[in-house]
């Protein structure tokens, strides 16, 4: 009988198809779930233990558990980590701790910080208030990226707690972002009380957070004109890189973009833009393969920073020479976010080895002890930094550590298999 068992296991080795080598890796990964739940729970955990009664963030402490100075407070970190923690409890039902953390976080950057433009109550914005952020004689001034994330952060919260969102609130902010859009699907980045909207500066992330947001209003709303401005920022950012050799590790287009390919392609068909086809045809390239162009270019400038066999093994599978966590961290959120659509097998291939070794990278720099348990410093613990923040945990650290995670969990098993 046993002889008999042998032979059929070896005939199932001997028919099992030329690809299978890399989904059994795949499903090997199954034995790490476990350790990513549980780092994925000390992360939320770190993260809703660090909203105070007032629902704001202690925004930054050290890996004794001491808290530094939080007189300088970041709204965009504030939101960016509210949405980071909405996205893990949507994987499972929150605890009483999270659920108040997360209900006064929402309530403290709506109350304190939300409010009209130019005296407009159908326009509201994230207002990055001087003394509030520690910073008295700066102007007052509307972020972007503040009411992109915002958007984006108060929108997965209703996911989790359905029927608390204020829906006008929500078309507020994001008729801010429209506001801030220019015809060609650029933005303005800053919005000045007293000068209104000012395009001397221009952020990397904004444009993606911003795009976010929009279309994860529209999967509640269904308004088109948030898809139709969502698709047209991430065409604009699509059409000005081109050419350009290295992109910068657009991390935010790249989940911006997995999100609007969730989308019913009728849908995306009737949000195209000028004219231009969704999908393409004989004479011309349509807005998908544009999008998908683009974002297998940002997917290979990402991949050509990855640290690979260097002499310290603390550096592997990172994308800092210096051993920063978050670079690494927001990369990732990227790559893993790209599995959702990338369709060329040998990028896909590529892409996870770099995930896989990433991930490690990440697990390697996460405190699993003591009262900082769940939490990143700036530098991997491993790399022994001496430089002056290295023992600094800031909320947006936990923040892509924990998203980066989230999406490994998400992306892993389904994205191998497509």
């Amino acid at each position: 009988m046993i002889k008999v068992s042998i032979v059929i296991v070896l005939l199932c080795l001997w028919v099992v198809p030329a690809g299978a080598t890399f989904l059994t890796t795949v499903e090997s990964r199954e034995e790490l779930t476990p350790g990513i739940k549980q780092r994925m729970h000390w992360a939320a955990d770190y993260l809703a233990h660090a909203v105070t009664d007032s629902g704001r963030f202690l925004y930054r402490s050290d890996l004794t558990g001491e808290v530094g100075d939080n007189q300088e407070y970041n709204l965009l970190r504030h939101a960016g980590t509210l949405y980071a923690m909405a996205q893990y409890y949507s994987l499972k039902s929150p605890d009483a701790l999270a659920t108040g953390a997360m209900k006064r976080a929402a309530k403290y950057l709506t109350d304190h910080s939300v409010g009209p433009v130019d005296g407009r109550v159908d326009m509201l914005a994230v207002w990055s208030h001087p003394e509030l952020i520690g910073r008295p004689l700066r102007p007052l001034q509307a972020k972007l990226g503040g009411s992109g994330l915002a958007l984006a952060a108060l929108v997965q919260l209703e996911i989790v707690f359905p029927g608390t969102a204020d829906p006008k609130l929500l078309q507020g902010l994001a008729e801010f972002l429209l506001f801030m859009q220019k015809a060609d699907g650029s933005f303005y980045s800053k919005y000045f009380s007293d000068r209104g909207r000012d395009g001397s500066w221009t952020s990397l992330y904004y444009p993606g957070e911003a795009a976010l947001g929009l279309v994860m209003l529209f999967e509640i709303d269904a308004n088109p004109r948030w898809l139709l401005a969502a698709v047209d920022a991430l065409r604009y950012l699509a059409r000005t890189r081109e050419g350009v050799t290295l992109l910068p590790a657009d991390h935010w287009a790249l989940l911006a973009t997995a999100r609007l390919f969730k989308q019913k392609p009728d849908v995306l068909s009737r949000a195209a833009l000028f004219h231009i086809p969704w999908d393409s045809e004989e004479d011309e390239r349509g807005v998908r393969q544009l999008l998908s162009d683009h974002a297998e270019r940002l997917v290979h400038s990402i991949l050509s920073e990855q640290i690979e066999d260097r002499a310290s093994e603390c550096l592997n599978g990172g994308f800092s020479v210096e051993g920063r966590v978050t670079p690494a961290a927001t990369r990732l959120e990227g790559l893993l976010a790209a599995l959702a659509f990338v369709e060329d097998e040998s990028l896909r291939q590529r892409v996870w080895g770099a995930v896989e070794t990433g991930i490690q990278f990440l697990k390697d720099a996460q405190i699993t002890t003591g009262p900082a348990r769940g939490g990143f410093t700036r530098y991997s613990p491993l790399c022994h930094s001496t430089a002056r923040r290295a023992n600094e945990i800031r909320i947006d650290y936990v923040q892509h550590g924990l998203a980066a995670f989230y999406y490994y969990k998400q992306y892993g098993k389904t994205s191998a298999r497509k």
